[in-house]
């Protein structure tokens, strides 16, 4: 009967302490983690006690002369409380147009390629649809 005890405590704390493992990086650091992302060994990450909530993927990006640059984030931890997506539209110092495009999950490497993509077509459409 101790050793069940044992058990169902040693069950417990594991699913309390559980490791969180996500994609880390920046593209503009690191070229293969843009929107088109390279999955890479190096940014397997074990998320940090506090940030055992989930995987975030950020987006922020407009148009400078006629060309759009982008920049993405991937990170340890949940932005949102659930599987969720936010984008907010913005003007920089110099009037021009931004967006922000953040979205969380909840899985071990949710924010790859797979887990978490947004290209900019579909990035445009859901502007406009926000905008009309």
């Amino acid at each position: 009967m101790r050793l069940i005890s044992v058990l169902l405590l040693l069950g417990a704390m594991t699913a309390t302490y559980a490791k969180q493992t996500c994609m880390v990086c920046d593209s503009t650091l690191d070229p293969y983690c843009g929107d088109e992302y390279t999955l890479r060994s190096w940014h397997y990450r074990s998320c940090p006690l506090g940030l055992r909530d989930g995987c975030s993927k950020e987006k922020t990006g407009g148009e400078i002369s006629g060309v759009v640059k982008a920049k993405v984030r991937r990170s340890c931890g949940a932005r949102f409380p659930t599987n969720n997506c936010h984008i907010r539209k913005d003007k920089d110092s110099k009037g021009r147009d931004v967006y922000h495009y953040a979205c969380s999950c909840i899985h071990n490497l949710c924010n790859s390629a797979s887990g978490i993509s947004i290209t900019l077509s579909l990035l445009a459409a859901a502007l406009v649809k926000h905008l009309v």
